[in-house]
This record gives structure tokens, C-alpha cells and sequence, in this order.
């Protein structure tokens, strides 16, 4: 093998090895951002965002969604929406407003599809939006229902026409009444006797009834002379129909009580029932709403002189 040295002159010998070049782009593109936050008119203070949920929004109260961010890009995007289909247990309660840079932007619902939607348009590099609406939580609720909510952003960057987009989402947690009715004898059943039923209704959700709680009872055959009562008297008792109602809010945790008084049949010797159900108050908890007490009568002595 032969190794021949190219030279300029004395210069030192020069080597050739392979090069490697690099070309940079610099390109230009939108980054939006966005937030969303959920705020109890109604009960102030009970808000939420992102993962903090708004705890205790209750049956009828007015919440406010706000959808918030900004471009932090170094080009504009095009076409700019937000489109936020609303969740079971709210109703869409109108005040929807939406601003680019301050600039007010169309925005509306449509009630086929229960969506908000605001055309936003071009967001400039450095600019900021905001889109808000109202909406009412529905009555009856569950104690404890979830209510989340997702607001979606797409755009398209102006210059090289990429597709972005981005979601954040808010959500509340229904504080509601949850009504539970036992119903009781006392004492001993028989035939012939009277006989007393304590009905107690207790409200086991973490808030306040909202509205009329009624109360009925149904008595069974074997039953006469019904009398049904309040025990505190914050029920009003029909005795034709045997119903009671209270429109005053039942705190969560509180208890109410009424009496029903009848006789038993004489001759009545089958097992003796008697039920009766609440109803109302914003409950949406229906399972526990019912009760019956059921007991065999002792036979009484009928003694009569010939």
C-alpha cells in the first residue's frame, strides 16, 4: 500500500475527513393555554378549579363556569373556539358573555346538543380570552353527586396551519337532602284496643330540605279511626286524606315525629299493616322513603252477658 501526502510548499500535509452541516429553522407557532373554574352565586365562597372541586353547591343554586387563558406563542392561531357540552344535573341559566383582548366575540347556546360555544376568532401572540355562562344545578339531586365539566379549545397556528388544541375542566359536588322515614308500633297490638304508630322522618343528606316534605300514611285493613298529628306541630295534617306537609327547610341531621292513633278491628284477626311514605323536599334519594309496620294482633277477650 502506497500513502502519498499532498503538500503546498513546506505547508504541514492537509487531511481530508468527512463534515457534518446543520441548518436551523426557526418556526413560528401558537401555544394556548387554558383554565377553568366553577363559582357558587348562591353560596359564596364554594368554588372550584382543575382538581379542587367546588364542594357543596346545593339543589338550585346559581353557578357561574368561567373558561380563561392566553397565547403564549410566538404566532397567532386562527380559528379559534371553545366548545363546552354541559353535564347531567345542571340547566344552562343564560349570561353568556366571551372577549378576545377585551374585545366582546360571539358566543351561544344551543339547546339540541345543551352546548356553549364561543367563536374567539384570531388570538394574537400575547393575547387573552375569557368565556363565561351560567348555569342552575337541577332539583331533586343526590347527596354527593359529581358534576364535571369539560371546556375544549381548538385553533389553527397561522403561519404553517397546524392543528392545537387543548381541555381543563371544573367540577362540583351537590350538598342535597337525603329524607329516611321508620314508622313504629307501641305497645301491644290487639284486637279491639287502640293502638299508636310513630312515624319518624330524619334527613341524612348533608343539606337543608328545599320546598314541601309531605308526609302520607296508609292505613291497613283492620284499621279504623285514624288520627294522624305533629308532634311539634311544624306539620300541617290532613285527616281526610291522612298527609301532613312542612315547607319550613328540615336541617340536615334533624328529625321530625308524628302520631298516628286508630283501633283495631274487633273481629280482625289477620296480621295488621300499616305504611307510610315522605316525598318532597328536594330528595333525590327515594330508596329509604318508604316504610310499613307489620304485627299479628293479640285477640281480646268478647265477653257478653245473655
Amino acid at each position: 500500500t502506497e500513502i502519498y501526502t499532498l503538500s503546498l510548499h513546506d505547508a504541514l500535509p492537509i487531511f481530508y475527513a468527512p463534515g457534518v452541516a446543520t441548518f436551523a429553522t426557526l418556526l413560528y407557532a401558537p401555544q394556548l393555554s387554558e383554565t377553568k373554574t366553577v363559582t357558587d352565586n348562591t353560596n359564596p365562597g364554594v368554588a372550584g378549579s382543575g382538581s379542587s372541586a367546588a364542594v357543596g353547591v346545593q339543589e338550585n343554586d346559581n353557578l357561574t363556569y368561567d373558561i380563561s387563558g392566553s397565547n403564549s406563542g410566538q404566532d397567532a392561531a386562527n380559528g379559534t373556539t371553545v366548545v363546552d357540552q354541559l353535564p347531567a344535573g345542571v340547566t344552562y341559566a343564560d349570561n353568556a358573555t366571551a372577549t378576545v383582548g377585551g374585545t366582546v366575540v360571539p358566543v351561544s347556546y344551543d339547546s339540541g346538543t345543551n352546548t356553549v360555544s364561543a367563536d374567539l376568532g384570531t388570538v394574537a401572540p400575547g393575547q387573552s380570552y375569557d368565556v363565561k355562562f351560567n348555569v342552575t344545578v337541577n332539583s331533586p339531586a343526590t347527596d354527593g353527586t359529581v358534576i364535571d365539566n369539560t371546556a375544549n379549545l381548538s385553533y389553527t397556528g397561522a403561519t404553517l396551519g397546524n392543528p392545537g388544541g387543548t381541555s381543563a375542566s371544573a367540577t362540583a359536588v351537590v350538598s342535597a337532602p337525603d329524607l329516611a322515614i321508620t314508622k313504629e308500633h307501641e305497645g301491644t297490638v290487639t284486637s279491639g284496643a287502640p293502638v299508636t304508630y310513630k312515624i319518624t322522618v330524619t334527613n341524612h343528606g348533608s343539606a337543608p330540605t328545599q320546598g314541601t316534605v309531605t308526609v302520607t300514611d296508609t292505613p291497613g285493613d283492620g284499621l279504623s279511626g285514624e288520627d294522624l298529628t305533629s308532634d311539634s306541630g311544624d306539620f300541617t295534617c290532613d285527616q281526610s286524606t291522612l298527609t301532613c306537609s312542612d315547607s319550613s327547610p328540615i336541617p340536615s341531621g334533624a328529625s321530625e315525629t308524628l302520631t298516628l292513633t286508630a283501633t283495631v278491628d274487633q273481629a280482625h284477626s289477620a296480621t295488621v299493616s300499616n305504611s307510610a311514605t315522605v316525598s318532597g323536599g328536594g330528595d333525590g334519594d327515594t330508596t329509604d322513603n318508604s316504610a310499613t309496620d307489620s304485627t299479628n294482633p293479640n285477640q281480646s277477650a268478647d265477653l257478653s252477658l245473655d
